[in-house]
């Protein structure tokens, strides 16, 4: 039986969702998705799930909501699949997903609603102020700033009257009715107030002001939508109790394209000091069945050498020996051969060490200090991608080499995410990665402060014309980050 999920996703911080809600988005196979959610939060998802972006910006939309019924009708339609509608904030505060939730029941879809932060709470946290404070406000107030006709219609002067917090979202264009309204009712001219732009994300910005100068606060300040608008004493504490400010990586968003698996290291270095990064997996490493590589590893006991030049040569090299049944007893004869330290870890995992790694993690180095001294004649074997450069396999010209194409990295499935228009901060550990984000977003590249693994990633970023804006001086995940460290002064 199909079933239809209105999931929040929280504010914006990937990690504010709820366990629920992302065990659903690991599950789901169709998720209709807004603007305001944070895009790693797709990176969850199943391989062969399917996206639909349905974002609004303001009151306008490339989609309208019967459109977006009629999707979520046309997904619940398929027997035994799970449709998952993922709105930012909570589905029922503002966010439509009580319509959503009543056009489903009309037409008998059977749905369930999962909870998630909303920004008029989780978005003032993040600025530092409370929704309540026993000694200032006992209680909080939630309002529209807008609606469907235009500025939200309410009972100003019961709103005056209130000494609660007072919150107001979509509320941009309307902040000089909103105070002027209030101050007319009789609300005090100099309560305090302030806007959160952006919470929880990298550039999010606080603006502390008072009710009669809120207009002009938001005039100065170009304030925009999204952003939640706060009136009352609890204003006073935001100072006191802000985390985020004092963050070191601000502004900025930083955009890794490795596989989500090897980019730990870096997202809990990100995560601690409180930078946003976008997971863009935009290439996807699928094997390549060759019966004469099966061959070779059935007769592994013949080769002398085995060359290992990325994490996943040694992931797709090992996963099909033991598909093959590949007693590892076997290699007992063979030496490994790695370039870097995650690769040589990756080795690890399988109950292997690697007998030569180069120290510069380039594969110039590894010939030049390796592959060099091997036993003339020896047997070598060097699986790896079709996109492989040829100077490894030239430079073993003296050697009895069997060279296979094991897997294969194509961006042919990558579906192209809406991105704000920005400057970004880009990490490429590879020059497939730099072709293929280059396809799908040259707009960003021709901004963006590059960063590279190292020489041949530099010359490809070089050669479609752009600025490299750093490399690595080690040229693997631990030096891209170093680059970071240096920028920040970094402590350990």
């Amino acid at each position: 039986m199909s079933k239809v999920y209105l999931v929040g996703a929280g504010p914006g911080d990937e990690g504010l969702i709820t366990v629920k809600g992302l065990r659903l988005i690991q599950k789901a196979d169709y998720i209709i998705y807004d603007r305001l959610i944070n895009y790693n939060l797709l990176n969850e998802k199943k391989s062969d799930a399917k996206l639909f972006y349905v974002g609004k910006e303001g009151m306008k939309s490339s989609w309208k909501q019967e459109e977006i019924n009629n999707l979520l009708l046309k997904c619940a339609s398929e027997e035994g699949k799970i449709t998952l509608r993922l709105k930012g904030g909570d589905p029922l505060v503002f966010g439509r997903g009580s319509e959503e939730a009543l056009f489903l029941k009309e037409h008998g879809i059977d749905s369930e609603i999962v909870p998630g932060i909303s920004s008029s709470i989780g978005g003032l946290i993040y600025g530092g102020v409370p929704t309540t404070h026993r000694e200032v406000s006992r209680s909080f107030h939630v309002f529209t700033g807008h609606t469907m006709d235009g500025p939200a219609e309410l009972d100003w002067e019961n709103l005056a009257k209130m000494e609660g917090t007072l919150i107001f979202l979509m509320a941009m264009s309307n902040i000089e009715t909103i105070a002027n309204k209030l101050i007319a009712a009789g609300k005090d001219p100099d309560t305090k107030a302030a806007f959160i732009y952006k919470a929880t994300r990298s550039d999010q910005r606080r603006f502390i002001t008072t009710l009669k100068d809120a207009y002009e606060c938001k005039c100065n300040n170009d304030i925009k939508n999204p952003s939640v608008f706060v009136i009352g004493d609890v204003v006073q504490f935001a100072d006191d109790i802000d985390f985020f400010a004092g963050r070191p990586l601000k502004d900025r968003t930083f955009i890794l394209l490795r596989k989500k698996e090897f980019n730990q290291d870096f997202k809990d270095f990100l995560i601690d000091n409180k930078a946003e990064f976008l997971e863009l997996e935009t290439i996807k490493y699928t094997p390549i069945h060759d019966d004469d590589f099966d061959k070779a590893l059935k007769n592994i006991e013949a080769y002398k050498y085995l060359i290992l030049t990325s994490r996943n040569a040694v992931e797709f090299f090992f996963k099909r020996a033991l598909e093959l049944g590949i007693d590892f007893r076997r290699f007992y004869n063979i030496r490994i051969v790695s370039i870097g330290q995650k690769t040589m870890k990756d080795i690890e995992t399988y109950g292997f060490k690697a007998d030569y790694v180069s120290e510069k993690y380039t594969s110039d180095e590894m010939i030049k200090n390796i592959t060099s001294k091997f036993e003339k004649g020896a047997q070598v074997l060097y699986p790896h991608s079709d996109k492989a450069k040829g100077n490894i396999r030239a430079a073993l010209s003296d050697y009895d080499v069997d060279a296979f194409e094991i897997y294969k990295n194509s961006d042919e499935a990558y579906e192209k995410m809406y991105l704000e228009d920005k400057v970004y901060d880009i990490f490429f550990f590879s020059s497939s990665e730099v072709i293929s984000f280059n396809k799908f977003y040259p707009e960003l590249m021709s901004k963006a402060r590059i960063y590279s693994i190292g020489p041949y990633t530099t010359k490809s970023i070089e050669a479609l014309g752009y600025k490299v804006y750093k490399e690595a001086k080690v040229h693997d995940s631990e030096g891209m980050i170093d680059l970071v460290k240096e920028e920040i002064n970094y402590e350990e």
